[in-house]
């Protein structure tokens, strides 16, 4: 199960999404502030996703509770991309899916938190928005996005480094396509 560190390394890469460097942890002072959701869109995408994905009724029921206090939109990945339990746990304004796939773990933080030194900071980076982006790391490779606006990590872990899938874009961008929304703190 994801732990709570799994929920802490998801505000950390917030940081890096949303723009803000180094300096501003070495300001006296870090403001933290939620951002507002666009859950019509959110609402909209949702419609039919059950439908899309025979797993995601068992998901929604199993988890209904840890859903249901999220204050953004869960997304899973689409069982045709990744064929496997899917695992959540959730802080509210953050959340984590875990995935053991063969010879290799891909898991999804979400998060509304924005992180600055000041509003002005905050407000400006909320306002661009992000674009994706691809981070290789040692075990695998990460899939910065925002998406309701949110952010996201799909963060794939190899066992083997030389596993294609850790080493190209392509899976990641197909899980990414084919995310469902499971529903959130508005879409109960």
């Amino acid at each position: 199960m994801p732990t709570f560190g799994s929920l802490k390394l998801c505000c950390v890469a917030v940081v890096s999404l949303m723009g803000l460097g180094s300096s501003a942890y070495s300001q006296d002072k870090l403001l933290r502030r939620e951002l507002s959701v666009e859950w019509t869109q959110a609402k909209a995408d949702s419609a039919g996703a059950e439908e899309r994905d025979e797993n995601l009724a068992g998901f929604k029921k199993r988890y209904a509770g840890e859903i249901a206090a999220t204050r953004l939109p869960v997304l899973v990945p689409n069982s045709a991309a990744v064929n496997s339990e899917l695992r959540l746990a959730s802080q509210g304004s953050n959340y984590v899916v875990e995935s053991k796939l063969e010879a290799a773990v891909l898991t999804l933080f979400g998060n509304i938190t924005a992180l600055g030194s000041s509003e002005n900071q905050i407000m400006s980076n909320a306002a661009s928005g992000c674009k994706d982006r691809f981070e290789p790391a040692d075990d695998g490779m990460d899939l910065n996005f925002c998406k309701y606006n949110a952010a996201y990590v799909l963060r794939l872990t190899c066992d083997d480094i030389e596993d294609s899938r850790c080493r190209k874009e392509d899976f990641l961008n197909r899980v990414k396509q084919g995310l469902l929304v499971a529903g959130g703190e508005k879409l109960q």
